[in-house]
């Protein structure tokens, strides 16, 4: 085979995959649980109740990759949904892939998932559940967040919770 010939090959491939992946996750996020919000990067939780939320507080951030995100979305969606915690991830893959290339600014580097706690208790507990849900997977560090320890996807930062007219974060 000839080298122009292995090379189409190699782009076919991992475009074939790429679309594979896209096409996975978005039948996981097009569920009657979760709603995009227009004319931005995110989806959101159907409990997603901002005006629940005090005007700041911790956020926990889950990196990912496109490869790993539809497998860490699975082990914590449960989680999140039956205890009502209030959460929004990113859109889609290409939307991934820009983020993790700092497309969209380099503090968004890795900001895969947001959980947005309702106090300093909630946020501990929340992260560690997830870290132990996510321990098994290896993702970006956030450049702008602690990590809640060396190996874990689950990053934290103190910050103000922006909700604007419409009640989104």
């Amino acid at each position: 085979m000839d080298l122009i010939l292995k090379e189409r090959l190699f782009k076919l491939n991992i475009e074939d995959t790429y679309e594979k992946l896209e096409e996975e996750f978005q039948k996981f996020v097009t569920t009657e649980e979760l709603s995009s919000i227009p004319d931005t990067l995110w989806i959101v939780s159907n409990n997603f109740t901002p005006n629940t939320l005090p005007s700041e507080g911790f956020k926990l951030h889950i990196s990912a990759t496109i490869k790993n995100v539809l497998d860490i979305l699975k082990s914590i969606k449960t989680y999140l949904d039956s205890n009502l915690i209030n959460y929004k991830i990113i859109k889609s893959i290409d939307h991934l892939m820009m983020l993790n290339r700092g497309l969209y600014g380099y503090t968004q580097i890795g900001k895969a998932i947001t959980i947005y706690p309702i106090d300093k208790e909630d946020s501990i507990k929340i992260a560690f559940t997830i870290d132990n849900l996510t321990k098994n997977f290896h993702s970006p560090k956030i450049p702008t967040d602690n990590r809640l320890h060396t190996n874990s996807i689950v990053h934290y930062r103190y910050g103000s919770f922006f909700i604007d007219k419409n009640g989104s974060i």
